[in-house]
């Protein structure tokens, strides 16, 4: 590794929109630099498969959570926020062994009764509907991104999460404003809806705790194991965790996933041919477009040698998926999209302990919107250029605030 800070940018349009420069510069710097990023600030970043893969998995030697590493805890001004933000900053993605367990296996239980092939009718049912808004929007072009991208996806985890739908309105109008929030400052100006929703969804908890239903929230509020369940504070942050982790992945795939068709319109034509590729094409989408492009901090548990760099114990370790997902010693032409790559151990969900949960809702979401949208629209294409198109400005997700297309 080179000495001193690398100085990289991972916010800038230039870097959303073709990332390749930065992480093949981050990777001629070593397989861990030292860099110094927003809200985090010094950190050691990843730039290779096998040091994103081994630190994904490494729960004996690094900690999500700082006081397991010897380190103060880094989110002590939680405790100025209002109970219903500081419930979040403990949850299942910042936990470590056992408490990552038991709420794991607490979830699990409850994601099993939950039956996928039974949920797929439904889902192609919810896509059809929103593709039928891209004719009927009477606009030309129309944003892929408001018109479908984002609320397919949010439909299917309220259906999940068995949020009634005369409630789903003014939830999903809340969660869009807390995902475009930038930083603090937006979101403390969301304090009186954050107020509704814990209002909410605790009177939702005891509905559901007299009158089981169906959903994943009324499998939460009874799941249990060993005589343990979830408390009221570990259900609300659960189901903020779902109802957010749950869909904005797949937001940024089914909009992003476009986008590189587009770009790669050979690729983009085969499918259009041979739609059963996209059992394949789904990964390959995921690690192109690289959703979630770098991980939760990890904390080093003692001192090590960690891919050639001596780390400290309690330093920050931060995994750049993206670059793990272009990685030329793993994946041949990683900067061609091939949606027969096979095999493709990209890292776009994750790794170890903290594999994302709805990894296969995800998968079978991107499988049946990009069957559809092409048997429906051959011809749907970008209204702008590719290389014109608007990211969020959001640290670490690449995903589009709008995405014009004529249909």
């Amino acid at each position: 590794m080179s000495s001193g800070l690398q100085k990289i940018d991972l916010t800038s349009q230039g870097f959303k929109n073709d990332p390749i420069p930065v992480i093949r510069g981050s990777q001629k710097a070593g397989s861990l630099i030292r860099t110094k990023l927003p809200l985090i600030g010094k950190c050691y970043l990843t730039t290779t498969h096998a040091a994103t893969t081994d630190l994904l998995k490494g729960k004996d030697r690094f900690a999500m959570q700082p006081k397991n590493a010897g380190k103060r805890d880094l989110t002590w001004w939680f405790n100025f926020l209002p109970q219903s933000m500081r419930r979040l900053s403990k949850n299942m993605l910042t936990s470590d062994e056992p408490d990552h367990r038991r709420l794991r296996s607490l979830v699990d239980q409850a994601f099993h009764r939950q039956s996928l092939a039974d949920l797929r009718s439904r889902v192609e049912e919810l896509c059809d509907a929103y593709l039928d808004r891209l004719e009927s929007a009477n606009q030309d072009p129309v944003d892929f991104v408001s018109t479908v991208a984002r609320p397919f996806p949010l439909t299917v985890i309220c259906e999940m999460l068995g949020i009634p739908e005369k409630d789903r309105p003014q939830l999903m109008g809340v969660f869009e404003g807390m995902l475009k929030s930038n930083n603090l400052f937006e979101l403390i100006r969301l304090l009186p809806k954050f107020k509704e929703l814990t209002n909410y969804f605790e009177g939702l908890f005891e509905t559901v705790r007299a009158n089981p239903g169906p959903g994943l929230i009324s499998a939460l509020v009874h799941a249990e194991e060993d005589g343990d369940q979830l408390d009221k504070d570990e259900l609300m942050t659960m189901v903020y965790l779902l109802f957010v982790a749950g869909h904005e992945t797949t937001v940024h795939l089914l909009s992003g996933g476009l986008w590189a068709l587009e770009k790669f319109p050979e690729e983009r034509e085969r499918l259009r041919k041979a739609p059963a590729i996209i059992e394949t094409g789904i990964d390959e989408l995921l690690r192109f477009v690289s959703p979630v492009m770098i991980t939760k901090p990890r904390f080093a548990k003692q001192d090590m040698e960690f891919h050639g760099t001596q780390v400290r114990r309690g330093e920050m370790i931060i995994g750049f998926l993206a670059a793990a997902n272009f990685d030329e010693a793993v994946f041949e032409d990683p900067e061609e999209l091939n949606l027969s790559r096979k095999p493709n151990p990209h890292t776009s969900f994750g790794g170890g302990i903290h594999f994302c949960l709805g990894f296969q809702l995800a998968r079978m979401e991107g499988q049946i919107l990009f069957t559809k949208l092409l048997e429906r629209y051959p011809d749907v294409h970008l209204a702008i250029d590719p290389d014109d198109v608007l990211w969020y400005k959001r640290f670490g997700l690449r995903g589009l605030s709008e995405l014009p297309v004529t249909v």
